[in-house]
């Protein structure tokens, strides 16, 4: 071989050895542009790691297939389908998609039909970036000669290798403490942010790290039962209503999507959005009002039926997960359990699918004597858009009240689905009567004029209730916050943009009313700022009914810690810990949780 024909396959060779440059160049910041510009918003240590990643991703793909050309069609695929599906999760929900939500997939595409599956520019200029790199594929060459000795070897070796890399490179950035070391975003709370931040496929990997369950440090099974001893040998002298009354009858209403979302940045209309909510909250008689802390925005309805029937949190179990599809597997203590052990008839009402979030499966393990969906309500049930009414839930509610077993107190707790995003869609039987001179988004109006029929509807169910000659209790609460692209318009007021928050600004979304109404006199508290794990101890209090051994050390926790949500935890100062490593002190929190969840059952 001569020096020129050398010369020629070193340059040949070369020039397909740049090719595996070329394809993490190329994917990585189309991949990014779906939600975000890279080179804008991720510092030069994101933008490197992520490059890095790439490569792996794509030197595994190439010693699989034996074929670059292969290997980055493969990852052209892949990330542009991923993508999409970040793209949409941020617009219809408010956050990323997270590793857990593959349990929630069955679920998603029940309500995902009604969507608005347009893009943007960034979308169609990705989308188009991709198709051109494809297109570009037809002129990568390399690839494995079957003739070559020990190709098998080199690829198995290459396998293994780029694969314990990209391991290592998970456990790497699934530490908080590498990351703040590397300059880069620790909060796995606010995982939008991290997506901005550390780059989506990193911020993936973040989360995918955090989503196994694992029992507490130094978790003793033994230890847990002992802390919980002391509340089961005293008798919980609060729990009785102010003259001695008997327990109250107990609705509970968690209303999908209800928000006021004056609590990102004021703003008013004509006419006013939730008048009755607002009524109470400004200081009515026989009421407890407040703002309540969630863990879900956008989605994830169960998580906070989870967090109220229980009186668990989410801070303590894996970013993303669903107990209802993961954990709820077997009987828990949860409050329909306690209320009957109390004597009450106990009664749950969804009027949506039964299989939605498998409830049909885990309401019987929470307690309820008796379930209620939509082929339960009446046939001519109101409808607004493609959901039955607040106002027919709430009818649904008296209908099963004056039905009931007279002799025993009564518990109900409703799941409403009038409010379910979209809001952009135009229908005959539902008018947007609410309007702003401050915006004129449609998808957001739409929403504030849904909230409007909901306060509306609460305010007559109370006025029913006023007339009965039983104390009852009737407890009203929002599941979560709408996604990003209803809020938008209202961020936008402050000069914001919903998708560059700071930690405080991000709590906000995290944010819904409570109100807990009675028709006998109760205790009046207003501006309570609390969680859905601890609201459950407030009903039962105004119900005058004495709280069991876990919820009475769930209200010791409380007094040093009024919220504890997977977002934040607040202690008695009012200071606020965003951090994923919490507390010390919540340490007995998370240890006894892990026991009611998944030890205590193993006695019974």
């Amino acid at each position: 071989m001569d020096w020129k024909e050398r010369e020629n396959r070193i340059w040949n060779n070369g020039s397909r050895l740049y090719h595996l440059i070329i394809g993490p160049l190329a994917v990585m910041p189309l991949f990014e542009l779906f939600t975000h510009r890279p080179l804008e918003e991720e510092g030069v240590m994101a933008l490197v790691l992520n490059l890095y990643l790439f490569l792996l991703i794509e030197l595994f793909l190439f010693f699989i297939t034996g074929s670059l050309k292969a290997a980055q069609r493969i990852m052209c695929f892949v990330f542009a389908v991923f993508g999409l599906a970040e793209y949409y999760m941020i617009k219809f929900r408010g956050i990323p998609f997270l590793p857990m939500d593959i349990f929630s997939v069955q679920t998603a595409a029940e309500v995902a039909r009604d969507y608005d599956y347009s893009l943007g520019y960034m979308q169609v200029l990705a989308l188009c970036g991709f198709g051109a790199f494809l297109l570009a594929t037809v002129f990568c060459t390399l690839k494995f000669n079957k003739d070559w000795k020990y190709h098998i070897e080199i690829r198995i070796t290459g396998i293994l290798l780029s694969l314990a890399l990209m391991v290592v490179y998970c456990a790497t950035m699934g530490n908080a403490s590498i990351l703040t070391i590397l300059g880069m975003y620790s909060n796995e709370s606010s995982p939008l942010t991290m997506t901005m931040k550390n780059g989506t496929a990193t911020a993936f990997l973040t989360e995918l790290s955090d989503s196994f369950l694992k029992a507490p440090e130094g978790y003793d099974k033994n230890m847990a039962e002992a802390l919980l001893e002391p509340y089961e040998e005293e008798d919980d002298a609060k729990g009785e209503n102010a003259g001695g009354l008997e327990q109250a009858d107990i609705i509970v209403i968690m209303n999908e999507a209800f928000s006021d979302l004056a609590v990102l940045s004021p703003f008013t209309t004509t006419p006013d959005y939730m008048p009755f909510m607002h009524s109470l909250m400004e200081g009515a008689e026989n009421t407890v009002t407040g703002e309540l802390n969630v863990s879900v925005v956008g989605g994830n309805t169960p998580n906070t039926e989870f967090e109220f029937l229980t009186g668990h949190s989410l801070a303590f179990l894996p970013q993303g997960s669903v107990p209802f599809q993961t954990y709820v597997e077997h009987d828990l203590e949860a409050l329909p359990v306690y209320l009957d052990s109390r004597g009450y008839e106990t009664m749950s009402l969804h009027p949506y699918l039964s299989g939605g979030w498998e409830r049909d499966q885990v309401y019987p393990h929470l307690g309820f004597q008796k379930m209620l969906f939509l082929e339960d309500m009446p046939k001519d049930s109101e409808i607004i858009r493609e959901y039955v009414s607040d106002r027919a839930s709430f009818r649904k509610i008296i209908s099963e009240y004056e039905e009931r077993d007279t002799s025993k107190p009564f518990f109900l707790f409703n799941v409403t689905m009038q409010n379910h995003s979209p809001y952009d869609g135009v229908f005959d039987n539902f008018e947007v009567d609410v309007q702003s001179n401050e915006f004129n988004s449609w998808e957001t109006l739409s929403y504030l004029s849904l909230i409007r029929r909901s306060d509306d509807a609460f305010r007559e169910l109370t006025e029913y209730f006023a007339g009965v000659d039983r104390p009852v209790v009737v407890m009203m609460f929002g599941d979560h916050q709408p996604g990003l692209s209803t809020v938008e318009p209202i961020w936008r007021l402050s000069g914001k943009d919903g998708m560059h928050l700071s930690d405080q600004e991000n709590a906000r979304k995290y944010i819904v009313p409570f109100a807990i109404w009675a028709n006998f006199p109760i205790e009046e508290e207003h501006g309570v700022e609390t969680s859905v794990n601890f609201l459950g101890n407030r009903m039962l209090r105004a119900a005058g009914v004495p709280l069991s051994p876990y919820r009475r050390f769930l209200d010791d926790v409380a007094v040093k810690f009024p919220v504890v949500s997977n977002i934040r935890v607040v202690d008695e100062e009012g200071e606020s810990e965003f951090s994923s490593a919490l507390s010390r002190e919540l340490w007995d929190y998370q240890m006894l949780q892990y026991y009611m969840l998944f030890d205590r059952e193993s006695d019974s």
